[in-house]
């Protein structure tokens, strides 16, 4: 430790103190006059410590200021006898003197023996203790205790821990008549949450619609006012333990007797409009009834900040109108093309096609008044930009394929790809990392699929999966541990579904399905809560009853017996006097040769996986450490989606299934930075089966040091479950050589893992590859993905590590 040493003494200090020594020598004693300076008992104060470390005020009292060197004054760990013997490093030290302060000291000392100074306190450590201590400086404290003094340093209290929650929001109805009662359910994640539910309507609390959670779930039966009504579910914690959240909101339309139907609007193209072109839009309305429609009703182009329904509709401000003649609206709908000149859109605006009573009318009824928005499409240097097709007049009751094309997605952001998603415009709208469930459909466009920034894919959205009332979009964002941080991908492309009855009909999602394979009939057209028969013809099989959702539509994934007869047959749907059928052929299974004199054998055949998820959490220790209060940090993600694969339910299930989402999880601010995406789960025997998995890391200085797929567990289990048209395991997870590896070591492998249960939906047939063809399985082993980046050492800085590094770096400067 560099101490500061004092100035030389002058020839009269040196005469003084000889004589002093002198008279002490001859007479033992000596009387020194009392100074103002003088006292008996130093002592020391200290402000409240940052839990973080940092500046604290030290204020002494009582010191001897007649003393020529003063005092040190420092923060150490707590125990010591004296500053001398704490260790104290020279940054965490002040000289504390009566003297000049020019002449070395750090700080100056007043005549009555006072001082205030500031030093840096040490970050709150559980088990740690630190104590400020003062000593007579130069060594003259290791012998001479009569200016010691300690005073403990104390801490700010810690923060409470409050836990996040998400509430989520369900209606037993959209649309229900005046007087009609109205299920709302609230669901507040963690279970674990206490408190209630408020439940509100157009933003006013309903009355008796403080609801007590019991088991995460709050249920109110609710008479709302008629009119459109837009619900919403606040969970209020009972304690601090849990933070408060608020549902997306759902809308219920309440109809008053002889209320007309609720007008709805589509527009097409709804956009992206090139700004540059005229662009004719065809605007179509149903539910256009009742007084208000007697003489109409306007159709107006322009933005959104020109009206949104207060009061009279304005004359002025549009960029397009016409006028809908009564006689064109037949039983409430009419269809009708509107242009909208070129230069007339602006890239930086908002744009909205609204309609309201025509005439004298529009002052004063609003029963017509809708609000469509449509899409201005931005500068081609803007940024990464996509286009849907069909984007508009979606069938909510038939499967939709939708083509979604994109241009600008370049830079960093897309190194690893984009993510490209389908569902409620509720879920995500790009305020933080990208939402990894509750999409209806997704798709992982990978960086060599993307040229010059441009990619195409399709989407395959299952019938009955739209709801008319709710809103869609397509979005897109950076892929993998990039969903979590960046932001430069991130778009959204609003889809319009079309508020339809469908005819009654059944449709197919093939018309050709091979002995062994999967077809999915689907009814639509029905009444809600009708009970539907649905049969196979020729040879009769029953497939069951089932109850046709708020849609009329119900559902059938049927396996096709092995032994099924080939050849043309019909599927027939019945409700009451509602009949409907649809053809279709049965293909026999191929039959090979193995070239062997005479022996026939069955092509190796795997059924393709074309649903389902799973939930994981990796370990819990490992989550519980990251969210606490050493690492500060979240865990977020877990929910994956089946996106592919194959098993052989001939071979005992061998096979692999892909899924898509991601675990990110981040501590210590950043230094810590950890995520797993995109697994998949190879069965590899009976019992056995190997979870990869892509796995980023950072080092502790924050730098990428880690980036591939690795073999991460291994699982066991009894068996699969495998069923006509799903196969299902429940297996326990034990840590690899290489997953420990993404643990910097500090898991040794063979550490129990958080359980691993799946469920997937086996389509039809597909032909067996090394995944699921149990003779190159043996002879090649378990598979990796093709084209992903071969494993690396993962350097992710654990509390451990971190702690030892930290550690050993304050030994080295106490000792310096």
């Amino acid at each position: 430790m560099s101490i500061p040493t004092p100035p030389k003494r002058s020839g009269l200090n040196r005469i003084l103190s000889l004589a002093t020594a002198f008279l002490v020598a001859t007479f033992g004693l000596i009387a020194v006059p009392t100074t103002a300076g003088a006292a008996d008992a130093p002592t020391l104060t200290v402000t409240e410590a940052p839990r973080a470390g940092g500046p604290v005020t030290i204020s002494g009292s009582g010191f001897d200021a007649t003393l020529p060197d003063g005092v040190y004054v420092g923060i150490g760990s707590s125990g010591a006898t004296n500053f001398y013997t704490a260790g104290i490093a020279t940054e965490s030290t002040i000289w504390v003197s009566p003297g000049n302060p020019d002449a070395g000291a750090l700080a100056h000392m007043e005549a009555d023996g006072s001082f205030t100074i500031t030093l840096n306190a040490p970050a709150y450590s559980d088990g740690a203790s630190y104590t400020v201590y003062a000593s007579k400086a130069h060594g003259a404290g290791m012998g001479d205790p009569s200016q010691n003094a300690t005073a403990p340093v104390a801490y700010e209290p810690a923060a409470p821990v409050t836990a996040p929650t998400q509430t989520a929001l369900s209606v037993s109805a959209t649309e229900v008549a005046e007087g009609d009662t109205v299920t709302l359910t609230a669901t507040v994640t963690p279970a674990e949450a206490v408190g209630s539910v408020q439940f509100s309507s157009n933003g006013a609390p309903l009355a008796g619609g403080n609801i007590a959670l019991e088991g995460g779930t709050a249920v109110f039966d609710a008479i709302l006012p008629a009119g459109p009504n837009s619900i919403t579910a606040s969970f209020i914690p009972g304690d601090s333990g849990f933070a408060a959240s608020t549902s997306a909101a759902r809308s219920v339309n309440v109809t008053a007797p002889n209320q007309p139907a609720t007008p709805r609007v589509t527009v097409t193209p709804a956009g992206p409009l090139d700004p540059a072109v005229d662009n004719v839009l065809t605007v179509s309305g149903t539910g256009f009834e009742g007084p208000g429609a007697a003489d109409g009703t306007y159709v107006l182009v322009g933005e959104t900040s020109v009206w949104q329904g207060e009061g009279a509709l304005p004359r002025d401000g549009w960029i397009a109108l016409d006028w809908v003649r009564a006689p064109q609206i037949v039983d409430g709908a009419f269809s009708m093309t509107i242009t909208v000149p070129a230069g007339k859109l602006d890239p930086a605006k908002s744009y909205q096609v609204a309609t309201s009573s025509s005439g004298r009318l529009s002052a004063t009824d609003r029963s017509l008044d809708t609000f469509t928005p449509i899409e201005v499409q931005q500068p081609a240097a803007g940024g990464p930009r996509v286009t849907a097709t069909p984007s508009q007049n979606l069938d909510p009751n038939v499967e939709n394929v939708i083509t979604v094309s994109g241009t600008g997605f370049e830079g960093p952001g897309a190194s690893m790809g984009a993510y490209v998603l389908i569902g409620e415009t509720s879920i995500w709208s790009g305020g933080g990392p990208l939402v990894s469930s509750g999409w209806l459909a997704q798709a992982w466009v990978r960086a060599t699929d993307i040229v010059d920034g441009a990619f195409t894919v399709n989407i395959t959205v299952p019938a009955g999966s739209f709801d008319p009332a709710k809103q869609y979009q397509v979005a897109t964002s950076a892929a993998h541990m990039l969903s979590a941080t960046d932001r430069s991908l991130d778009t959204f492309t609003p889809l319009a579904v079309a508020d339809i009855a469908a005819e009654p009909g059944v449709r197919l999602s093939a018309s050709t399905v091979k002995q062994g394979g999967q077809i999915t009939f689907t009814g639509v057209g029905f009444a809600e809560g009708d009970t539907v028969t649905a049969v196979v013809n020729s040879e009769p099989v029953q497939l069951g009853n089932k109850t046709a959702n708020a849609q009329g539509v119900v559902t059938y994934d049927w396996v096709v017996p092995t032994d099924f007869e080939a050849g043309p047959h019909t599927v027939t749907m019945r409700s009451g006097t509602t009949v409907v059928s649809a053809p279709f052929t049965v293909e026999a299974l191929v039959i090979v040769s193995d070239g062997g004199p005479g022996e026939q054998v069955g092509q190796c055949v795997a059924r393709a996986v074309t649903g389902g998820n799973f939930s994981w959490g990796i370990n819990g220790s490992f989550k519980n450490y990251i969210t606490g209060p050493i690492a500060k940090g979240s865990f977020s993600g877990g929910n994956f989606v089946a996106s592919g694969g194959a098993f052989n339910v001939n071979d005992g299930g061998v096979g692999r299934a892909n899924f898509s989402g991601s675990i990110v999880a981040t501590g210590h601010g950043g230094l810590l930075n950890m995520q797993l995406s995109n697994p998949s789960i190879q069965i590899t025997g009976p019992g056995t089966a190997i979870l990869f998995a892509y796995v980023s890391s950072t080092d502790a200085t924050g730098a990428p040091s880690m980036s591939g797929t690795v073999a991460f567990a291994n699982l066991h289990f009894s068996g699969p479950t495998i069923s006509a048209g799903s196969l299902t395991v429940n297996a326990s997870a034990t840590l690899t050589a290489a997953g420990s590896k993404a643990f910097a070591d500090f898991y040794p492998a063979g550490t129990a893992l958080d359980p691993v249960s799946f469920s997937v939906s086996l389509g039809g047939d597909v032909a067996c590859d090394s995944s699921t063809d149990p003779v190159k399985l043996a002879s090649t082993g378990a598979p990796t993905d093709a084209g992903l980046a071969p494993l690396s050492i993962a350097a992710l800085v654990m509390l451990l590590g971190f702690g030892l590094i930290r550690t050993r770096t304050r030994a080295r400067r106490q000792h310096a």
